[in-house]
């Protein structure tokens, strides 16, 4: 890696982009004299960087009400940046969810990337590197990687089930007493609501391709397209949970909008049909 670079780094896991920050951190800060085989994961930077006790290792996260990374944040970066390292360190600043960097934050950071001090690797965590600005994006490299995202827990399973059942047994009435009822008890860890149905309904996605169904008929059609739209509602709705939109509020429209899909619970199979 050359020194000085900023990445971003895209994924579909905060973990997975965590460890492989880390590993890319390794990579400069290894002691082993081999190039070849660096990181050794054996020497003390290695383990230090596992561990994220490494002396200049940095972590810029959200905080705050808004849950937003702030200019203050960089600012201290900024400063922190300015010091100088032992001999033959590098200085790791890892920015977890680097979308939620407020614009201003944004700006405040291009002057790093444009001019970053001696024997320091940036790099921005993110799954959405979209929302980042293309002023930032057009000084980073960026490298994908794709995570297996483990199932939901089988409760998770169970609760999106029963939600779907009750909107499409009981109707309107359903979807408000569900909505209160989850964010009454999902609200702080609601985005694990949100992956459970989404599970749902890619699985119901599937099982509707791999039978043939959406291509032959005018129904087949309208389900496979209801269930996109669904799950184009459930992402949307994350995304608005994660800008602290009143949750009561995300729910009730994102069951409307069920209800009015007609996404309903097949028994038999424990999925979704139309």
């Amino acid at each position: 890696m050359l020194p000085h670079q900023a990445s971003i780094l895209e994924g579909n896991s905060k973990e997975g982009l965590l460890n492989e920050a880390k590993h890319l951190a390794a990579l400069v800060c290894c002691m082993d004299p081999d190039p070849a085989l660096k990181p050794c994961g054996k020497c003390l930077h290695c383990r230090q960087l596992e561990k994220e006790t490494y002396p200049y290792w940095f972590t810029i996260m959200p905080r705050g009400a808004a849950n937003t990374i702030q200019i203050g944040q960089v600012r201290e970066l900024q400063a922190a940046l300015m010091s100088k390292a032992g001999e033959g360190q590098w200085k790791v600043a890892v920015f977890l969810e680097a979308e939620r960097l407020r614009e201003e934050a944004q700006n405040c950071l291009l002057k790093i990337l444009e001019e970053p001090p001696e024997e320091t690797l940036l790099l921005l965590l993110t799954g959405k590197p979209q929302n980042l600005l293309p002023t930032v994006r057009s000084r980073c490299r960026i490298l994908r990687f794709h995570f297996e995202r483990p199932a939901p827990e089988p409760e998770e399973i169970e609760l999106v089930l029963d939600v779907l059942q009750a909107i499409q047994k009981r109707g309107y009435y359903s979807v408000f007493e569900k909505a209160a009822f989850i964010e009454g008890s999902r609200k702080k860890r609601l985005s694990t609501f949100f992956d459970g149905l989404e599970y749902v309904l890619r699985n119901a996605l599937i099982r509707n391709l791999c039978a043939g169904k959406g291509y032959s008929t005018d129904r087949g059609k309208a389900s496979l397209a209801s269930l996109c739209e669904a799950l184009d509602r459930v992402w949307h709705a994350g995304y608005l949970a994660e800008r602290n939109v009143n949750a009561l509020l995300i729910l009730e429209n994102l069951f409307l909008h069920i209800k009015k899909l007609d996404i309903r619970v097949d028994p038999m199979e424990g999925g979704c049909m139309n």
